[in-house]
């Protein structure tokens, strides 16, 4: 579809937003234990070995994850260096791309470029974004990106089928990113086409061409795999990796299934508390309209989430691939609002949301303000200052009754009166505040420091001091990552665990534990984890 200018530039300025938003200090931070610190090291020993097939962490095989996100980190790593920059240069970039589709979408479905913009901010909005999943050199923003392209150019293939073979490719490639998560999107388009009976419009070639597409990208690396590997791939893939993590708990905590429901409260905050209604509002569509595109929305967000409830690990990230797609929702939901004459439903819609968000807002508010009387000195104007003794729970039934008065006499009147303009201001006002709550949200999220400075400061050590040992004291590297990454790949330097007796002038990086006696030495750097130190 040939796009009008005003879209077109829509489309540069969010594509700078939304690079702003991922690229920005991506480097600035540490990496951080376990997979993204894993990821790297991975990456790092097969540049160092040159081959490409068979993975290996801390040089023994590694199962765990596809390669592709692997091989994609080691063409940038090998052009401009090993840093934290390109380590998470692909989960950046996938966060742009997501953004892109996104707005590409909503522009495709209603033809807006206000919907543009409603989808482009609604998905901007979460925590999510700095949380694991485009900042960090996970898997989880390629996976995300890939699960989003799936469901869209099957769209696409209801006007033409040979969008069909896009689906299968990005199929693929969410094969090869996260082993299992290609059951997301296959799964929900596998329903939808039952469901619609929609299969039929696709002829034979089509879906020959497809599935030979899906094929043509997976099967290369299994067999390469068998035929390195063996039955050892075949059970780390499969019984450890898809059996064991669906049926066993692997991470020490016990959660039912409605555990995400915690997650998505508080990843998607503040704008989460207009995803239910506008999950109403497309469940209406998709039965009264007979909306197919709200349908595969829906169909796509309801197998996912009982595909993750279900299964006995659980772990925030999972959550991800979610995310996009109910933001697109509330996007395009929240482009209604602006047409009037609007409807009581969508009124009442609107009003609920904005309770919603207002008893949500006052924890917030409470928790920002007792962060700030922590760090800062003087007096702060704070929900918890205006109510004074109040608790919480008080607090937030009268700031949501407020609010909710408020709406639904400017909602009453509004409608009762054909007064369009006041429904406009109320909305905007309640966007604005939504708006102001996410760059406060997201500005802490963005400055929060993450990982061990520490480490990185002890490579530059390390390597200006050059010691032909570096002793680990209370440290197993299977369980530290990150020290293994920064501390284990410097030419002329090796780890060993430190010996009862340390010969003089050596280094020592010792982790700090509860009943651990401290060695006694020289104190380099020290952390609230690790303490690096030269024994006398």
């Amino acid at each position: 579809m040939q796009l009008p200018r005003r879209t077109l530039l829509s489309f540069i300025a969010i594509a700078v937003l939304a690079g702003s938003f991922f690229f920005v200090r991506l480097g600035s931070n540490p990496l951080e234990k376990w997979d993204e610190a894993i990821h790297a090291q991975v990456t790092h020993e097969m540049l160092q070995s040159g081959n490409w097939l068979e993975l290996t962490w801390n040089h023994e095989p590694y199962f765990r994850k596809p390669p592709l996100r692997f091989w994609l980190q080691g063409v940038v790593s090998a052009a401009f260096g090993e840093n934290e920059w390109t380590i998470r240069f692909w989960s950046a970039t996938a966060g742009v791309l997501t953004t892109l589709l996104i707005a590409l979408w909503a522009w495709q479905a209603t033809s807006k470029t206000t919907a543009m913009w409603f989808t482009t901010l609604a998905f901007l909005s979460g925590r999510y974004l700095f949380y694991h999943a485009f900042r960090t050199g996970e898997t989880d923003g390629l996976l995300t990106f890939f699960t989003l392209l799936a469901l869209w150019s099957y769209w696409r293939s209801w006007l033409k089928p040979r969008w069909l073979l896009l689906t299968a490719i990005a199929l693929g490639l969410t094969f090869l990113t996260k082993f299992t998560a290609v059951g997301f999107a296959g799964a929900a388009i596998l329903v939808h086409l039952l469901l619609t009976k929609r299969f039929r419009a696709y002829p034979w070639k089509i879906w020959l061409q497809a599935l030979g597409l899906g094929l043509l990208i997976v099967a290369p690396w299994i067999i390469a795999q068998l035929a390195i590997r063996g039955g050892a791939f075949i059970q780390e893939y499969v019984s450890e990796d898809v059996v064991t993590r669906a049926s066993k708990n692997l991470y020490g905590f016990t959660a039912g299934p409605d555990w995400y429901w915690g997650v998505f409260l508080k990843r998607a905050f503040p704008m989460v508390a207009f995803v239910f209604p506008a999950l109403v509002w497309a469940a209406w569509r998709a039965v009264k309209k007979r909306d197919q595109l709200q349908l595969l929305f829906l169909l796509f967000t309801a197998v996912t989430a009982v595909i993750l409830s279900f299964n006995a690990s659980k772990i925030d990230w999972y959550l991800l691939p979610i995310y996009p797609v109910v933001m697109m929702v509330t996007g395009l939901w929240m482009t209604r609002w602006f047409r009037w004459p609007v409807g009581w439903f969508t009124m009442g819609l609107v009003v609920w949301g904005t309770v919603m968000a207002s008893w949500g807002i006052f924890t917030y508010a409470r928790q920002q303000a007792q962060t700030f009387a922590a760090t800062h000195t003087g007096t702060w104007v704070n929900p918890i200052a205006t109510l004074g003794s109040w608790n919480p729970t008080k607090g937030k039934v009268l700031t949501a009754l407020v609010i909710g008065l408020v709406s639904i006499a400017a909602v009453y009147v509004a409608k009762k009166y054909n007064k369009h303009r006041l429904w406009y201001v109320y909305c905007a006002v309640v966007l604005l505040g939504m708006l102001a709550v996410t760059t406060i949200s997201l500005r802490t999220e963005f400055t929060q420091p993450r990982g061990e400075p520490l480490l990185r400061e002890t490579r530059t050590i390390i390597q200006r001091e050059k010691p032909a040992t570096l002793y680990l004291a209370n440290i197993y590297l299977a369980h530290e990552p990150t020290v293994l990454y920064y501390l284990g790949n410097e030419s002329g330097t090796k780890l060993e665990k430190a010996p009862a007796t340390i010969p003089s002038g050596s280094w020592v990086l010792e982790k700090q534990q509860r009943g651990y006696v401290p060695i006694d030495g020289r104190e380099i750097l020290t952390s609230p984890d690790f303490r690096l130190i030269q024994e006398l």
